[in-house]
């Protein structure tokens, strides 16, 4: 392998093993502030209407509006918001949503609710990017067939699972376990 070519390769391997590049971080729904502190919710919602845009630094992202039927976990409040705009982006790639939803379908997504996003003065709604490992397919978002289909209990038995179970936090030490 010439010099070139040798350095080229590093420089590369260097450059697509970076987190953004190289896999997509994760939410670890036993972990310590993941519902409270980073505002997760996981909920049941219906895509009222989807569209995208063009976002100056060449990013897509997709906007929805969602009726929110009920919550899993967090602390988002249905009953409170008839109608929640999110953004979100879908290309598998920088995100563990491979394709938006179709408008009228029923989803199962984690949002993060009135978050402060680089300095914006308004706060947004967002469905994360990170992969769930308690979500069917590891996605943020997902199409059901609605409240009865099977994926919606299955996540509901992974959130308690790992909620009772909670993950050591490095920074604050173990967690206690909630009481049953």
């Amino acid at each position: 392998m010439s010099t070139q070519n040798t350095v080229l390769f590093a420089l590369l391997t260097c450059f697509l093993s970076r987190p953004a590049w190289g896999g997509l971080a994760e939410i670890d729904a036993g972990g310590e502030g993941v519902f409270t502190e980073y505002r997760c919710s996981v909920i049941v919602a219906k895509v009222d209407k989807l569209w995208k845009v063009a976002s100056p630094d060449s990013d897509i992202k997709n906007h929805a509006i969602l009726s929110p039927l009920a919550t899993l976990a967090g602390t988002f409040d249905p009953s409170l918001h008839s109608s929640l705009p999110v953004e979100f982006y879908s290309d598998g790639v920088t995100s563990s949503i491979k394709d938006p939803p179709k408008q009228g379908a029923t989803v199962l997504a984690v949002i993060r609710y009135q978050v402060l996003i680089h300095g914006d003065p308004d706060p947004r709604n967002l469905i994360v990017s990170e992969v769930c490992r308690f979500m069917p397919g590891n996605s943020a978002l997902v199409v059901i067939k609605g409240m009865d289909d099977p994926r919606v209990n299955e996540t509901l038995r992974k959130l308690q699972e790992a909620r009772a179970n909670p993950s050591p936090d490095p920074y604050r030490g173990n967690t206690a376990k909630p009481k049953k």
